[in-house]
């Protein structure tokens, strides 16, 4: 039987398993990327949250299909309708992730403008809205999961073994909070932050979901995934359990010719999530959550335009990779009236494997790069203590502290790294193995508050500051123990302006940052980078509430942005060494749009674009110039959707159709073990993405769908690595169906 007739099979036997044995009523369909169900569910489920003053609440709490029901969030630590926070944001409820087919953190660049994810098994660098850097130490995104820290702290991020892949299943919402929030998130949201909130327990109620589908990739395998979820009161109103899995084998479509084989880059992917809230009384909440993460898969980058793989030295080698991690948090609140008490506790252990990972470096005359086995392992341990005034009067603040300790490594002595040229064997001498292996420590502090103030009714203005210091070490082959001590401080300060009822103005200065590290040789350490971004802002609900806007303009200094140069080592040879040599100014325009034509018809459509240009570079032999715009950022992308509800036959069902496109990024290639100059400038190419998704309400306990995504077949390099041989490309076309059920 054929791998196809298998998979037909499979998914055959599971959705006749799920028919039989589950039900799903469907809820009606949230409309619009700032829409939501029930509001004091959502409240409800957030153990950060703190209920909305009583005078924000009233132009989100609609619940009619045909007017945009405003989605609350948590972006400033406490609830609110979106449009009344201060932060150019993108939110995506559970609905429009469904609809969306996210599935990854690397499918919300296609409905988050301005965001950018490049990514290849396990390798994955997060950009937002014009900050992005290949050199420095950590994340310039940060990453949050409920109340876990999960952003990284080390060098291993910049090199794209250190972002989390956080799973967006069972989700209530994501949260794309744009420009840097140091103030209320930390180190590291420079560019700003990625909140992935989860469906919490509910406590009154049993409840099973399952949803399976088969996928059919043009020119790989299928693929077959399973979602499944079951909530469960152990105490009625005191005691919740609820367990989400995501079990999920993703075809491939990669060939290597030169070792006969296809679909090297499957994969096979298991997240299961446990969580449990204990309520004791109405002012105590307990949170607890564990994450069990597996994941192994093939090289997804490094392939040609034809789908083909060809290692270096016409090896036969299969690059494969793993990424396992387990998490855990445990969150405690308590209410006392006006004041409320939070503490969040998170420890996970990861460990990312990349095995037989090679590319050519064309900018060093066609010399090939292999990495036979390479292990990334990190350890965090964070613990938050905050307190928040709850009061539903004029004034609002929040105060708190944040200790985080972080272990990172990078190990490439199993055997080492090759290099050499790529008519040579491997077995040369001369090309290696190389040996090289890195220990990081950070140990970092901070103190935050942040307060507003209603001076009239329409009036508000706010204001927050945190007090940050990291002690870091670092040692590898090439230097000794290295220790230093950074810090900084990042206020904001915002003005918020409500005209009408319906339209929200605002302006705001925020900084952020991200730690400085080491160099090798004995040469002298780099500073932390910061930014600071100025925004003004305007959210308007129009038409009945028909039609939601935001828009806004903003103007980021980016300043200490790491480069790397020439200098003379300690021992007179020249070498390469970061330094905060550059000056970058942001530039930007975004704006979001929703409007419900009609009963049935809904258009969206959010668009960002920007310029970033180097204003200073004070080094010699930098790999940039002023005037050129900086690495990994698209100067455009944009989104647009068109969404219609039908009613036949007593049946509720939808179509839909999503378009993105993004814009060129570019690379200034290095050369690790030589001296200037570089090797050509590369670009990633212009990308269009079409996907088309429908599903019907077949009875209120089963929900049948089909998708088919990159229907145009966009086969364009994702990052602009080419000149390494080292970017990723878009799945090919692909078609599926799914059955979702839910017992309730």
């Amino acid at each position: 039987m054929s791998t196809t007739s298998q998979a037909c099979r499979t998914a055959v036997i599971a959705l006749t398993t799920t028919l039989i044995l589950y039900g799903r009523a469907s809820a009606d369909a949230t409309r619009g990327s700032h829409t939501s169900s029930d509001v004091t569910a959502q409240q409800q489920s957030d153990t950060e949250a703190t209920p909305a003053p009583a005078e924000d609440q009233g132009t989100g709490a609609t619940e009619s299909p045909q007017t945009i029901s405003e989605i609350v969030v948590t972006a400033q630590k406490f609830s609110q309708p979106a449009d009344k926070v201060p932060i150019s944001l993108v939110v995506l409820s559970a609905d429009q992730l469904q609809r969306r087919a996210i599935q990854s953190t690397e499918d919300l660049q296609f409905a988050v403008p301005g965001l950018s994810v490049q990514g290849g098994g396990a390798q994955r660098r997060i950009n937002l809205r014009g900050v992005g850097n290949v050199f420095g130490n950590g994340a310039v995104v940060g990453e949050y999961l409920d109340e876990a820290d999960i952003t990284s702290a080390s060098a291993s991020a910049t090199f794209g073994y250190g972002e989390f892949d956080a799973r967006p299943y069972d989700l209530e919402r994501v949260e794309v909070l744009r420009g840097p929030q140091g103030t209320l998130f930390g180190v590291s949201a420079m560019g700003g932050v990625i909140r992935f909130i989860t469906q919490k327990p509910v406590l009154d109620r049993f409840q099973m979901d399952e949803d399976v589908s088969a996928s059919f990739t043009q020119g790989g395998s299928p693929g077959q995934r399973l979602e499944a979820m079951i909530n469960t009161p152990i105490v009625t109103d005191k005691l919740g359990l609820r367990i989400a899995g995501e079990f999920d084998r993703a075809g491939g479509w990669i060939d290597e010719p030169v070792a006969s084989l296809k679909d090297i880059n499957s994969q096979n992917l298991v997240d299961v999530r446990i969580e449990s809230t204990y309520q004791p009384t109405s002012r105590l909440n307990i949170y607890a959550m564990q994450i069990i993460h597996r994941d192994t898969h093939g090289l997804t980058q490094s392939e040609d335009a034809n789908g083909n793989y060809t290692p270096p030295w016409g090896l036969t080698l299969v690059p494969n990779g793993e990424e396992n991690y387990e998490l855990s948090n445990l969150t405690a609140s308590y209410d006392f009236g006006s004041v409320k008490l939070l503490n969040s506790a998170t420890y996970y252990n990861r460990a990312v494997t990349a095995k037989n990972w090679g590319y050519f470096n064309w900018d060093i005359g066609g010399a090939a790069e292999l990495d036979p086995d390479d292990y990334f392992p990190q350890e965090s341990a964070t613990d938050e203590l905050r307190l928040s005034h709850a009061d539903q009067g004029r004034w609002q603040w929040t105060v708190g502290g944040i200790y985080k300790r972080f272990r990172d490594s990078d190990e490439y002595d199993h055997p080492g790294t090759y290099f050499g040229s790529a008519d040579t064997p491997m077995t040369d001498p001369d090309n290696g193995p190389f040996p090289y292996a890195q220990s990081d420590r950070s140990d970092s502090w901070s103190v935050f508050g942040d307060t507003s103030y209603k001076l009239l009714d329409a009036l508000e203005v706010g204001a927050g500051v945190r007090s940050f210091r990291d002690r870091e070490s670092s040692i590898n082959t090439y230097s000794p123990t290295q220790t230093a001590t950074f810090s900084s401080t990042d206020p904001r300060v915002y003005v918020r302006y409500q005209i009408t009822p319906d339209i929200n103005t605002y302006v705001s200065a925020a900084k952020g940052f991200r730690p400085g590290g080491f160099n090798s040789f004995g040469l002298s350490a780099y500073q932390p980078e910061s930014l600071w971004s100025y925004e003004l802002g305007t959210k308007m609900r129009l038409l009945n509430h028909r039609l939601a806007v935001d828009a806004d303009v903003f103007d980021s200094n980016y300043t200490n942005y790491i480069v790397l140069g020439t200098t003379i080592a300690p021992d007179g040879a020249p070498a390469n060494t970061y330094s905060n040599a550059g000056t970058v100014r942001i530039k930007g325009l975004e704006g979001d749009a929703d409007w419900l034509l009609g009963d049935d018809w809904e258009l969206s459509f959010n668009g960002e674009v920007l310029s970033s240009k180097f204003v200073k570079i004070d080094v010699g032999g930098s790999q940039y110039q002023v005037g050129q715009s900086i690495d990994l950022v698209p100067a455009y992308s944009l989104t647009g959707s068109v969404q219609r509800d039908l009613h036949l036959a007593s049946k509720s069902e939808y179509v839909r159709l999503d378009f993105s496109t993004v814009g060129r990024q570019r690379y200034t290639p290095v050369c690790g073990p030589c001296i200037a100059p570089y090797g050509p400038v590369n670009y990633s190419d212009v990308i269009h993405m079409l996907n088309f998704n429908s599903g019907i309400t077949w009875n209120e306990n089963v929900k049948f769908g089909i998708f088919a995504q990159n229907l145009l077949n966009d086969r364009g390099n994702l990052s602009p690595f080419a000149v390494e041989g080292n970017s990723s490309r878009s799945r090919p076309r692909t078609f599926g169906f799914e059955v979702d059920a839910r017992f309730n």
